[in-house]
């Protein structure tokens, strides 16, 4: 009996994702730690399965949020990502050209390079240890203009923003966010479920229990509405930096 019991409780412990499908699915913290989200330079990262396209554009795949200043990874309803830089004036925008297909693991990362460049936007292809990471094309790429915003952040959300009602129709796992635009290889890394270090926040979005910790140190605590368990986004190994 040792061994189906052994494997029964390793199965147990296997990481999950979060599922998001109504109007109030996410994970907020309204109060983060200082120096946890970055203002400036920013890569965004992690796992998207859309169960089905979204019924408007929009629909929030991560937000973070900071004073008079918005870091957003967005879903829009075409299936292509949207990664926004906004500041005291325009957006320093990017519509990726890529249609993502339903039923299908994407790990996706959007980056700033905090200097007022345009917002990039990388998808993966392959899975496992067979993960790859390269930039998307766009459909539109725009360097915007205004100031960044260079206070903390004061809200930090995963999932459906619901000050706007934009839901994500689907699961997002191993959510991480860098003060830094990181390098494609150190994104293949992430793709293929190891660390890299300089992490600001991590959630790993396990789908077990409310709050969910930031994982990377800094102390942040996310409220859970709804988002509950699915499976787990196809990494080998798992992230799994602290366990």
């Amino acid at each position: 009996m040792r061994t189906p019991i052994a494997i029964l409780l390793c199965a147990s412990l296997l990481p999950a994702s979060r599922e998001f499908s109504g109007a109030t699915d996410n994970l907020s913290d309204g109060t983060p730690a200082a120096g946890s989200e970055a203002t400036g330079a920013i890569t965004a990262c992690g796992w998207l399965y859309i169960n089905s396209a979204p019924g408007t554009s929009g629909r929030m795949l991560f937000i973070t949020a900071a004073v008079n200043s918005l870091v957003q990874l967005i879903l829009l309803s075409s299936n292509t990502i949207q990664f926004v830089r906004n500041t005291s004036g325009t957006s320093r925008s990017a519509v990726s050209s890529q249609t993502l297909s339903t039923s299908t693991w994407y790990y996706i990362c959007g980056t700033y390079d905090g200097a007022g460049s345009a917002s990039q936007i990388y998808i993966s292809s392959g899975s496992g240890i067979n993960t790859t990471m390269a930039e998307s094309a766009y459909t539109s790429q725009s360097t915007g203009s205004g100031t960044d915003n260079a206070g903390p952040a004061t809200l930090i959300v995963l999932g459906n923003n619901s000050l706007h009602d934009r839901v994500l129709p689907g699961r997002l796992a191993e959510s991480v966010f860098y003060g830094s635009v990181l390098t494609t290889a150190q994104m293949n890394q992430l793709a293929r479920g190891y660390p890299v270090a300089g992490v600001l926040n991590y959630a790993p979005l396990y789908g077990v229990d409310s709050p969910e910790l930031d994982n990377s140190g800094q102390g942040n605590s996310f409220i859970v509405t709804g988002a509950t368990a699915a499976a787990h986004a196809p990494i080998a190994p798992s992230f799994g930096w602290w366990n």
